[in-house]
């Protein structure tokens, strides 16, 4: 179980022979930019790619668990950006996870919560995003992705706290940034990721993971997002 917030240039990247790693109630929330893959995050390069997590694996059929994850106001530039989860080889097992919110260049080619290059692999499901479509989950070969929209969170997950943010014009791109103002740096260090009492995250999770964690009287269901599953809970 693991925060990371207010990150500049990325967060994760695994590659080689990372395959078997898990996040479990893990919060990514209000970091800016993203680590590279192929080439380093630059928006002036034309090959430019970023995400907030990067798989790189050695395997394609080698995999990395995220359940009960919150993928939060996560802001990356380039020309393929991404909020959340770039698998660009190996599979990724998302389970119970909350993405909301995450922005990126608006000039991106990608999906801006989970995008699959053609050595990538994902198995979604019991998620909340924005929209359950290929702007936020996208694979360049249809095959390799599994997401059953049917069990997916559309509606506005009731967070506790967000934080403000900006567009700025860089290198002929328009790119989300926080404002360097001690103001904005501590709303991106206050963000919360709870759910409120009505979030509609409540009991959405898979059916058949643990929830007994949660504080009673529950609906003997996981909550979707990093606090799934755990006393904190609402």
């Amino acid at each position: 179980r693991c925060v990371y917030i207010n990150s500049e240039g990325g967060v994760v990247k695994l590659a080689g022979a990372c395959g078997g790693s898990a996040f479990t109630n893990c919060v990514f929330a209000g970091n800016e930019n993203g680590c590279g893959w192929t080439f380093n995050y630059n928006p002036n390069d034309s090959n430019s790619r970023a995400s907030t997590v990067v798989l790189e694996l050695s395997q394609a059929s080698t995999t990395v668990d995220f359940v009960n994850c919150s993928f939060v106001r996560n802001l990356t530039g380039g020309v393929k950006a991404v909020g959340g989860i770039a698998c660009v080889k190996g599979r990724a097992f998302v389970r119970n996870c909350l993405f909301w919110d995450n922005l990126v260049n608006k000039s991106s080619t990608t999906a801006k919560d989970i995008y699959l290059t053609a050595d990538g692999q994902a198995d979604v499901d019991w998620c909340a995003f924005e929209r359950a479509d290929g702007s936020c989950v996208y694979a360049e070969d249809p095959e390799t992705l599994t997401f059953p929209t049917e069990n997916i969170v559309t509606n506005d997950p009731l967070l506790v706290r967000s934080c403000p943010l900006s567009y700025v014009t860089y290198g002929g791109n328009i790119v989300p940034y926080f404002s360097q103002t001690q103001a904005a740096l501590d709303a991106a260090l206050a963000i919360d990721v709870h759910v409120q009492k009505r979030s509609p995250a409540i009991d959405a999770g898979n059916p058949a993971s643990d929830w007994r964690r949660e504080p009673h009287p529950n609906g003997r269901r996981v909550n979707l997002g990093a606090y799934g599953n755990t006393s904190e809970a609402t």
